[in-house]
């Protein structure tokens, strides 16, 4: 029992803390990605004012066969997605 350890408890309040912070930081990252895919529509590289943007589409993958013993099974497939990556400009 450690309930008297007044640092442990700030510790965790703060890493608390910073998990909400995490989780809405990652809420917007993700809002502001969809909205930039949506602007940029199929283009897989745009250049804009001291940025540039590489929004490439990866393929959907449907895994593979694995041994005669489990016909039919596939393991490792995933849905196509689009990723992005946005570099500053020198």
């Amino acid at each position: 029992d450690m309930s008297d350890n007044n640092r442990l408890a700030e510790v965790v309040a703060e890493h608390a803390k910073a998990s909400a912070h995490y989780k809405d930081a990652e809420t917007r990252k993700d809002a502001a990605k969809a909205e930039i895919l949506m602007i940029i529509g199929e283009n897989k590289t745009v250049i804009g004012t001291g940025f540039k943007i590489s929004a490439g589409s990866v393929k959907e993958s449907p895994g593979t066969l694995v041994e005669p013993h489990m016909i039919g099974t596939r393991i490792g497939g995933r849905k196509g997605y689009r990723g992005m990556r946005v570099y500053p400009q020198k």
